[in-house]
């Protein structure tokens, strides 16, 4: 199993530099995916999705 340190921004091994996206790419990323699953993440319901879920990964 892989744990991620969120003290760590940025991890490299001899293949490629992996560059965490910052908290606000990630929030945007899940409304992205609430859009494209059909919703709307400015609906009353979903408007603290996107924080959850960074801090549920973070």
């Amino acid at each position: 199993m892989n744990i991620h340190d969120p003290a760590i921004e940025t991890e490299h091994d001899d293949k490629c530099l992996v560059i965490r996206p910052t908290r606000a790419q990630a929030e945007e990323a899940v409304r992205t995916l609430l859009r494209w699953a059909g919703d709307d993440p400015t609906r009353e319901g979903l408007l603290d999705t996107p924080k959850r879920v960074t801090k549920a990964y973070g």
